[in-house]
């Protein structure tokens, strides 16, 4: 049991770092567009816990070189991303609560669809607290996306998908451009990677 546990990617370890930050500021903004605030659904398919308290989180400290370094500057107090950080962690003390992209889409995208995948139960378990209007599923998020853009389709709504995954291996690479092919007409898909090269990236596109 415990192999299978390990297998499954844990956005805690990440959270609040660099990347994170990046990540959350960028898409808080892309929340924001008219395009998106258009759509009818959010489906997210590596979602995480919704909300991380940083000091529970065992061996994680780069948020140390992420949230820390910029939460209290001046012009980050301008960003739509600093409103949802604020609701959670009011003082903006470190280590403390951090939210995650599902929930930071919850409050700058009300009244809406929200599906969220996370095949990690204990975090979905917090999904679902922190997100209670959600139907959060505990599932592959690949697999999940799947049957829900089928579902859409029939349907003819309009969706926002975020797709962040662990991208281990290949497998993300090149399961990614496949989802997307399948979103519905005019739904828009945003996808989070890394640049450790360029190699994997120029395949994706």
């Amino acid at each position: 049991m415990a192999g299978a546990v390990n297998e499954v990617y844990l956005h805690s370890r990440k959270a609040g770092n660099r990347g994170d930050v990046w990540k959350h500021y960028a898409l808080a903004r892309i929340l924001e567009n008219e395009a998106v605030r258009e759509t009818k659904a959010y489906i997210e398919t590596h979602a995480g816990a919704g909300v991380y308290e940083l000091k529970d989180i065992p061996k994680a400290r780069e948020w140390k070189q992420g949230i820390l370094r910029v939460a209290r500057r001046p012009e980050a107090t301008k960003e739509p991303f600093q409103a949802i950080l604020k609701e959670v962690n009011p003082s903006l003390t470190f280590p403390g609560c951090y939210p995650g992209s599902a929930f930071i889409a919850s409050r700058l995208l009300p009244d809406r669809r929200y599906v969220l995948f996370e095949q990690e139960e204990k975090a979905a378990e917090e999904l679902r607290r922190w997100i209670p209007e959600a139907d959060v599923r505990a599932e592959d998020g690949y697999a999940g996306l799947a049957s829900a853009l089928l579902q859409r389709t029939r349907s003819e709504e309009r969706i926002f998908v975020f797709i962040d995954p662990p991208y281990k291996g290949k497998k993300d690479w090149k399961t990614i451009p496949k989802q997307l092919a399948g979103l519905p007409a005019g739904s828009i898909g945003v996808v989070w990677y890394h640049v450790a090269a360029y190699s994997n990236p120029d395949n994706l596109h």
